[in-house]
């Protein structure tokens, strides 16, 4: 038999749930127009209701979405890894400049030990390079 208060109430479900993905849609369009680089023109189209397609934006969008909200990118499912990369490649770059930096400042020591060890042979008349007494 027909009831019509089941039917209203599938039709009112379904409207809100309706209204919950349109207002998903236009948070997330109003976050990627956050974005200085991101235009409107950019927003793929979509009917009143219908969810936010990814798949639809062009890879300009993407990029420029990728390269100032990751976690946007992230939750719209297209994020490469581009920032922990970088990340990677500045930690990396930072290491190596360490490491650098204090090989230098060994090699800096050695030399002042070295000049040092030279300057008592010469002082002493002992053979600079050996070490030996000079006849």
């Amino acid at each position: 038999m027909f009831d019509p208060e089941e039917l209203n109430s599938k039709i009112n479900q379904s409207f809100k749930n309706q209204e919950k993905v349109e207002a998903e849609a236009q948070g997330l369009e109003k976050k990627l127009l956050e974005n200085y680089e991101f235009k409107k023109s950019m927003i793929p189209q979509r009917k009143w209701g219908q969810p936010f397609d990814p798949s639809k934006l062009t890879m300009t969008a993407k990029f420029i979405i990728e390269k100032h909200q990751p976690a946007v990118a992230s939750y719209l499912g297209f994020n490469s890894g581009y920032h922990s990369r970088q990340e990677e490649i500045a930690k990396a770059r930072e290491e190596a400049s360490a490491s650098m930096a204090k090989k230098i400042a060994t090699l800096q020591q050695q030399n002042e030990e070295q000049k040092k060890l030279r300057e008592y042979r010469l002082r002493n008349n002992l053979n600079v390079g050996t070490g030996f007494p000079n006849f």
